[in-house]
C-alpha cells in the first residue's frame, strides 16, 4: 500500500486474494470473474477461458484474457529467466505432489517408473512441500538412496527452481513445479487427468499427457468415486514412451 501502486493484478480470483488485492489499495484493480465472493473489491473482473476451451491450448494461455484487458493482445509466450547455475545438472526432476487426490498420479505408477529410470542408469531428484514429506517417504521405501535425491520439504521455491533450471527432464503431475519445468524451457512431461490446464508443449522437447475420457476433465467434481480412471490409465509405459520420444528428437 505503501508504493500507492498504479495497478494491481489479482490473477487467481478467489476470495483471499481479492481481500489482498483491496489491501494493497492501487488505483486500479482488475481480477478474474469466478464464483468466489467479494467481486466488488475490484475494479474490473476479466472472464476467463475454462478448461479444454481450445483458446487454452499452452501453458500461460489461461490467462490470455487477463492479457487482453491489461494490454490489448492475447499474444504473448511466457517465460522466466533460470536463475544461475548453483547446482549439478543432469538429474531427472519428479514431481509427484499436488493439492488434491484427483489430481496424483497412483503411487504405483510412480515406483513402477522409478524403477524403470533407475534401472536405465538415470539419478532422479524428487521435489515437494513439508506436507509431502510422508508421502515422499512412503513412494521411496526400498529404492537405494544413492540415486535419488529426495528433496521434498528441504527446498525453498529459488532452490527448487534451480533443481529444475538445471534439469534434464522434470515430470510430474498438475502442480507449479510442473509448470515450472515448462516455463524454465526444459524437457518436461506433465500428467494430466481431473484437470488440463494446457493441452499441449510450445517446446517440441516436451509433452502433456492426457486420456481423453468423457468425463475428463472434471476438475472439482470427480464423477468416478475416488477410481481416477483417467490417470490410472495413463501408464508408466506411456510416460516412458514420450520419454523416448523426446530424446529421438533431442
Amino acid at each position: 500500500r505503501a508504493r500507492e501502486y498504479d495497478l494491481v493484478v489479482d490473477a487467481q480470483g478467489l476470495l483471499k486474494s481479492r481481500i489482498l488485492a483491496r489491501l494493497a489499495g492501487g488505483r486500479w484493480r482488475i481480477g478474474y470473474a469466478s464464483k468466489e465472493p467479494f467481486g466488488f473489491l475490484l475494479h474490473q473482473l476479466v472472464t476467463r477461458d475454462p478448461e479444454a476451451h481450445p483458446r487454452r491450448r499452452f501453458i500461460g494461455d489461461e490467462h490470455a484474457p487477463m492479457l487482453q484487458a491489461l494490454t490489448s493482445s492475447r499474444e504473448a509466450v511466457p517465460a522466466l529467466t533460470p536463475p544461475p547455475a548453483t547446482v549439478a545438472g543432469g538429474n531427472i526432476v519428479l514431481a509427484p505432489f499436488t493439492t488434491r487426490p484427483q489430481k496424483h498420479w497412483p503411487e504405483a505408477h510412480w515406483r513402477a517408473l522409478i524403477t524403470q529410470l533407475l534401472a536405465d542408469g538415470h539419478r532422479l531428484t524428487v521435489l515437494g512441500g513439508p506436507a509431502d514429506q510422508a508421502a515422499a517417504a512412503r513412494l521411496l521405501e526400498g529404492f537405494e538412496a544413492a540415486a535419488i535425491d529426495n528433496q521434498v520439504g528441504r527446498t525453498r521455491l529459488p532452490e527448487a527452481l534451480a533443481l529444475i533450471a538445471a534439469a534434464r527432464l522434470v515430470i510430474g503431475v498438475d502442480t507449479g513445479l510442473t509448470h515450472a519445468g515448462f516455463a524454465l524451457s526444459r524437457p518436461t512431461i506433465a500428467l494430466f487427468g481431473s484437470t488440463r490446464p494446457y493441452a499441449a508443449a510450445r517446446d517440441p522437447h516436451s509433452r502433456v499427457l492426457f486420456v481423453d475420457l468423457p468425463c475428463a476433465p472434471c476438475g472439482r467434481k470427480p464423477t468416478c468415486n475416488g477410481a481416477f480412471t483417467c490417470l490410472r490409465e495413463l501408464t508408466p509405459a506411456t510416460v516412458l514412451s514420450a520419454m523416448a520420444s523426446i530424446t529421438e528428437r533431442r
